[in-house]
């Protein structure tokens, strides 16, 4: 790693910089380790925000940075991972997320990280709240309703289906089959539709917004005769 950071011609500056360092600076209490009240994992305080403290430190003798070789290493270094806290930190966030949840897709499981991460480094007030976000989460919410409908119709429907007599129930299921592939195919053809109205929306384009509403409308029929 030295090789790769600091040139052969600078090891003796760099090794003399390090000396000095150890010699000269005293890490202050300030920067000891601490217990996050939200958090069951101790934590020291930020590691980049010390050794940028340092670093920033200037040599009044020659007018430049007082460890400008040693910056090089200690960079490099933090680039990687030196423990497990912030790893067993994160599953620990995940199990509190999931408890009610457990079928989050791994994507909505990072996205709701990072607007917790977000939230947490500018807090709720300092978030601008835009309107393309509100937009997703109606939309959002729309399909959320949408599929718990669905979910409860389905759930219904296959409790009628215990109960129908074993000659018919095979017919009953090959119509729920047909049936939940017809609502698919609706909700394909609004979901694609929708795209291309706010893509036509957004270019104008009242041709492929007629195309669009075509779209829609032949999916709200579908859902209609299913």
């Amino acid at each position: 790693m030295l090789s790769r950071c600091v040139q052969q011609e600078e090891m003796d500056k760099f090794f003399d910089e390090w000396r000095i360092y150890v010699s000269d600076e005293e890490i202050k209490e300030e920067w000891s380790v601490e217990k996050q009240p939200d958090e069951d994992v101790l934590q020291w305080k930020n590691i980049d925000a010390y050794w940028g403290n340092v670093l920033c430190l200037n040599d009044i003798n020659i007018g430049k940075k007082r460890y400008y070789h040693l910056s090089k290493i200690v960079k490099a270094a933090l680039c990687l991972s030196h423990r497990q806290a912030p790893v067993e930190r994160g599953f620990s966030i995940n199990k509190r997320m999931m408890s009610d949840r457990a079928r989050m897709a791994q994507t909505t499981i990072v996205d709701l990280r990072l607007i917790k991460d977000r939230v947490k480094k500018e807090n709720v007030s300092g978030t601008f709240i835009t309107k393309e976000m509100i937009h997703f989460y109606r939309e959002a919410h729309s399909k959320y309703k949408a599929e718990l409908l669905e979910n409860e119709s389905k759930e219904k429907k296959l409790d009628n289906v215990k109960k129908v007599p074993e000659c018919v129930r095979k017919t009953t299921q090959d119509e729920l089959h047909s049936l939940k592939y017809n609502v698919d195919s609706a909700h394909k053809l609004i979901d694609e539709g929708n795209k291309r109205l706010e893509a036509a929306l957004k270019r104008k384009s009242f041709a492929d917004v007629a195309a669009a509403q075509a779209l829609i409308t032949a999916g709200n029929k579908k859902l209609k005769t299913s």
